[in-house]
């Protein structure tokens, strides 16, 4: 329930700050987007976000995002374990002044990381989640394909801090990510 909590409160406080951006009279997009990441202590895999970019300013925007990755291994039907990350985040994200069809930006925030580890050894399966706090830093480039839809590319590095299971399991899903996507402007 706690877990339930965060989120919803993290939610609000987003939806907040892009009621006072919008109300601004600012413009916004839509972001999605697909790459690779690299935790500390898990193999690398794929990685999946979304979200929207609320401009604050010609130069400034809030950008409210998620994010997820899962990881699994083991053998089917006999013994599976899995690590997956669903990131809930807030960046700030400036942007240098963009008169061609290729921008650059970069930014950063805090986030909530949910982190959850589930295991499951001949069909008898049980999970757990920790809420973990950490943060990201990030620098990117925009490419305009049209008036509103441009392609952008990440890379970005995200500080989180470590999920710890009973003191018998400890994992950083810290580092990098790497992926791109499509943004709409409207």
């Amino acid at each position: 329930m706690r877990d339930f909590r965060v989120v919803l409160a993290a939610v609000v406080a987003v939806l907040c700050i892009a009621g006072v951006a919008r109300a601004e009279g600012s413009k916004a997009s839509l972001f999605a987007g697909a790459g690779y990441v690299s935790p500390k202590d898990v193999d690398g895999t794929g990685y999946f976000t979304g979200g929207f970019r609320l401009n604050v300013t010609e130069a400034l925007a809030v950008e409210p995002e998620l994010g997820y990755w899962k990881k699994s291994a083991g053998v089917e039907n006999l013994l599976r374990v899995g690590l997956s990350d669903t990131m809930v985040g807030a960046n700030l994200v400036f942007r240098p002044a963009m008169d061609g069809p290729v921008g650059v930006y970069l930014g950063g925030g805090p986030a909530l990381h949910l982190v959850k580890l589930s295991a499951s050894v001949v069909g008898i399966s049980d999970s757990e989640t920790k809420s973990c706090f950490g943060g990201q830093a990030f620098v990117g480039a925009d490419f305009k394909l049209s008036r509103p839809v441009w392609l952008f590319a990440t890379v970005r590095y995200d500080i989180v801090s470590k999920a710890n299971w009973n003191d018998e399991l400890e994992v950083n899903v810290s580092g990098f990510k790497i992926y791109g996507g499509i943004r709409v402007n409207f």
